[in-house]
């Protein structure tokens, strides 16, 4: 189904997506079976939220085990 997000927040992800990709990445290669884990308040819970989802589905074949914790965050969709 599709997937709604505040615009503002999606920017503002967007901007380091790739950055995040590649490190994350680079750290499941070099840690298999790692935990990663995605922390944030406020803003950065928004922008945690949108990355945690978007390493789940864009490095699904590294299968990373994800945790979100996050504090005061606002709807991000």
């Amino acid at each position: 189904p599709p997937v709604l997000v505040h615009a503002g927040f999606l920017k503002g992800y967007m901007e380091a997506a790739e950055h995040i990709r590649t490190q994350v990445s680079q750290a499941l290669q070099a840690n298999p079976g790692f935990t990663v884990l995605f922390t944030g308040h406020s803003l950065g819970a928004a922008l945690t939220t949108l990355a945690a989802a978007d390493i789940a589905v864009s490095l699904a074949s590294l299968n990373p085990q994800i945790r979100v914790i996050h504090f005061g965050g606002p709807r991000v969709g």
